[in-house]
Parts: structure tokens; C-alpha cells; sequence
């Protein structure tokens, strides 16, 4: 299942019994924010203070201890889900049980609503059933949540393992989030060869070039030739995309050196590549972290553009650097699930680390919630919302 764009999420009783994507997604967001506020990081949800969450949490408070099985199991078999209470007990690494579904509608909004009341073993129970809901999306950020409080959790592992290879960009990031986080240390995300493709001739006019984001060494949208994002840049927004097997890449992993590594092979690749400059580099996720340190540290660009970029408290230098330097634009949507997990992750591993921030430039909002961090490098959404002409 490809991410929908959504313009609104479902209210939670709408998003407990139907079945279409508009409330699968949006009842991933309400169980991540659940679990947010059952961790005290309710401002994971958002990626700047004062930024509206679109679900209200009633009196949920921090409660981490309650998202143990011994708490969450006993829930369950209180709220007449005892069935997924065994599947649970009983589950094996080879396979996810598949217990949950729009049929347990009532069962799973009278969770929803005694936790609202304050009951963290109800929250707990709901965030527990719906690791075995029989959607995706749903699975997913229901695993994340515990996987992060219950690292070897069998069913919740195999959940996010199984995300890998999803057709939904959006439950892949989430999934490789907290597998690549430290969550399940053996996780291995495929990294791409050490060594790239040789060197084709030098540019001898300004070129344009995509950088990736994290864990997106394998996807096909910013590949020449075969990355729809690719063709419908190259195909009339900026002709002079680089389009040679020489392509710039980097390994897509999550940990800073990586994106560190990445900088430095930038400067390199662009120092052999484009003799007469850079015109536009178009940068998505943790890929427009690695282009914004790029540029502050010389990298000579006309335009940068930001696609879903997370900005946070130590990235100041780098922001104030590349004023002036060059144009910058910057896209992104509200409630980006994605960058929710990610900061959600990393306050858990580091309840000190650096807050996200506003960026000293202006940032365009292109509709949609929930599932946006792909639709910034979604050829559709730049025709629609007329993104081409903004650059």
C-alpha cells in the first residue's frame, strides 16, 4: 500500500471501525501519540513549539512503567480481548499474529476512552492489541511505541522487521526509526558498495543533483532513469539534473558519522563533478541535513531546496551559515509520522538531546498530514501544488 494523501485525519471512533487508508494512517498517528505521552514526550508529536498534534489526549500522563506486558496483558483479558492476549503470549519470530480489526471497533474505543481518563493500563492494553491489528500502518507505529519500551519484544520485533520491505515509505521509516535506533541491535539495513561507480566526464555547465535521506540508498524515486522524481525533475524543472551513472549517494544510515561521511563524499563528488558549480540541490529528510553542512562548509550552490528536512537546536551554525549563500526553499507537511518516530527515538535514547527548531527562513506547508514525508518528492504533488514555480 503507497501513502495516501491525507487532508484531514479521522476523528478516533471513525478511525477505530473503518477501513479505508484515510483511518488506518490516522489511527497510527493517535496510537503513536499514545505512546508519546505514556513516554512524557508529547512534543514528539510535533516538529516545532505550538504546532497543533491533530488528536487531543485527555488526561494521559506519563506512565512508562505501564507499557510492560504484565500490565498491558491483564487489560486486555479485563476488556474481553483475551483472544489477543494468547496470540500475543504465543507468537513466534516467523510470524506477526493478525488478531485485530475494525471488528474490535468498541473493544478497542473503550481502551481509547478509560485511557483518556487517566488509566494507563488501558492505554497501555490498546497500544498492546494493535501490534496484532490486521493494518499495517496501524501494526507498525504500535510496534514502535513497543519495541521502544520492550526491546527484544518477539511480536512487536517481527512487526518492524516485516515493515522493510513494505510498499509504504511512511511505515518503512518508521520501522527502520527504531530498528536502526539501537532498538534491535542486530538490525541491518542493506548499506550501499564503498565504492561508487567511476567517474564520468566533467560538467562544463552548473548541474543540479538530488540527495536522499536516510535509509534511502535503495529507493527508486531520486535514481536516474528510473526514479519518477528524477524524470520529473530532469524533465522541465531543472534539465540539468545530473543523469550519470557517477551519481552522488551516501550510505542512508542514521547514525551522525554516517551523515558526517556523507558531507565530506558530497564536497568530493562535487569537486570532480561540477567544475562551473551547483544550480539546485533538492534534498529530502536527514539528505537536506547532509547538503545544508555541505554548503556551510563552501559548497558553492544557486538554490537549495529542503524536502521534509527536520532542523534542530545544534544545527544552528550550519542554518546561519548558508544565509545568503544561495536560495533556499524549504516543503514539507504537518504531522509528518515519520519525523515523529524520529524524534520520539531520539529522546528516548537521549532525553538532552538538541530540540527541533524553526528554521530562519520561510517553510511552505503543501497541505496533507500524517503521511507527507514522501509527497515532498511525489511528482504529483509538485504538479498541484505548483511547487516548479516556487524554485
Amino acid at each position: 500500500m503507497e501513502d495516501p494523501e491525507l487532508a484531514a485525519v479521522v476523528d478516533p471512533e471513525s478511525a477505530f471501525s473503518r477501513r479505508d487508508p484515510a483511518a488506518q494512517w490516522s489511527l497510527a498517528a493517535l496510537i503513536l501519540g499514545l505512546g508519546a505521552h505514556l513516554f512524557g514526550a508529547p512534543d514528539s508529536l510535533t516538529m516545532y513549539d505550538g504546532d497543533e498534534f491533530p488528536y487531543n489526549y485527555g488526561a494521559v500522563t506519563p506512565a512508562p512503567g505501564a507499557l510492560q506486558d504484565n500490565v498491558a496483558l491483564g487489560a486486555l483479558n479485563r476488556s474481553g480481548l483475551t483472544n489477543v492476549a494468547t496470540a500475543l503470549a504465543n507468537a513466534s519470530p516467523a510470524e506477526s499474529p493478525r488478531v485485530v480489526s475494525a471488528d474490535n471497533a468498541n473493544a478497542l474505543l473503550r481502551l481509547w476512552t478509560e485511557g483518556q481518563g487517566g488509566d494507563a493500563a488501558s492505554s497501555a492494553a490498546l497500544i498492546r492489541a494493535c501490534v496484532t491489528h490486521e493494518y499495517q500502518p496501524v501494526r507498525v507505529a504500535s510496534a514502535a511505541i513497543w519495541s521502544l519500551a520492550n526491546p527484544g519484544d518477539v511480536p512487536a520485533g517481527t512487526v518492524l522487521f516485516q515493515a522493510l520491505d513494505s510498499a509504504s515509505e511512511s511505515a518503512r521509516g518508521i520501522a527502520r526509526t527504531v530498528l536502526e535506533s539501537g532498538g534491535y541491535s542486530a538490525a541491518q539495513v542493506e548499506p550501499p558498495p564503498s565504492v561508487q561507480p567511476p567517474s564520468a566526464p566533467d560538467q562544463l555547465k552548473p548541474v543540479s543533483l538530488m540527495v536522499h535521506g536516510t535509509w534511502a540508498y535503495d529507493e527508486r524515486w531520486w535514481r536516474p532513469g528510473i526514479g519518477d522524481f528524477h524524470r520529473y525533475i530532469k524533465s522541465g524543472v531543472r534539465p540539468n539534473l545530473w543523469a550519470r551513472p557517477s551519481v552522488y549517494y551516501w550510505s542512508g544510515r542514521y547514525q551522525v558519522p554516517d551523515r558526517d561521511w556523507a558531507v565530506h563524499d558530497l564536497l568530493s563528488w562535487a569537486g570532480q563533478h561540477c567544475l562551473r558549480g551547483v544550480d539546485t540541490i533538492f534534498a529530502h529528510s536527514y539528505g537536506g541535513q547532509v547538503a545544508m553542512r555541505a554548503v556551510a562548509a563552501g559548497l558553492g550552490v544557486r538554490t537549495l531546496v529542503f524536502l521534509s528536512t527536520p532542523f534542530f537546536a545544534d544545527d544552528k551554525p550550519s542554518l546561519l551559515a548558508i544565509q545568503g549563500r544561495c536560495r533556499i526553499r524549504s516543503f514539507r507537511t504537518k504531522g509528518d509520522i515519520v519525523l515523529g518516530a524520529n524524534k520520539l527515538t531520539r529522546f528516548l535514547k537521549n532525553p538532552l538531546s538538541p530540540k527541533s527548531i524553526r528554521p530562519p527562513f520561510s517553510e511552505k506547508f503543501i497541505g496533507g498530514m500524517v503521511t507527507g514525508h514522501s509527497a515532498t518528492h511525489d511528482p504529483d504533488t509538485w504538479r498541484n501544488k505548483g511547487l516548479a514555480a516556487l524554485i
